[in-house]
């Protein structure tokens, strides 16, 4: 997979969950009894399905993606989510980040 091809894909699945986070927020000042929580469009199957094919295609064993995804809010919260590897913090502030983290794994471009 290219550089270019999974950063679209990163940022398009956060665009998505950021565009689902705000319409429950907005139908739940709507709805005000309602728990915003339960608002938001079930579309996580199509998400999940899109992480499973990136983790397989960067051959993603520690589910790094999916850390980066959910834990670090797509690098936004690493001021309490640092990653080592041994004793050196391993930069993942963006998707570009994460891919040359996982490619260098994998010792080659992918």
């Amino acid at each position: 997979m290219t550089k270019e091809r999974f950063i679209h894909s990163i940022n398009a699945i956060e665009k998505q969950i950021r565009h689902d986070d705000k319409f429950a927020e907005q139908l739940g000042e709507a709805f005000p009894t309602a728990f915003t929580a339960n608002l938001s469009y079930d579309n996580h199957y199509v998400i999940e399905a899109l992480l499973k094919i990136l983790e397989e295609e960067m051959n993603d064993k520690g589910e790094w993606i999916g850390w980066f995804c959910y834990d670090t809010d797509f690098g936004k919260r690493l001021d309490s989510l640092t990653a080592y590897e041994g004793n050196k913090v391993i930069p993942m502030d963006n998707a570009s980040d994460l891919y040359d983290f996982l490619a260098k794994d994998l010792g080659k471009d992918v």
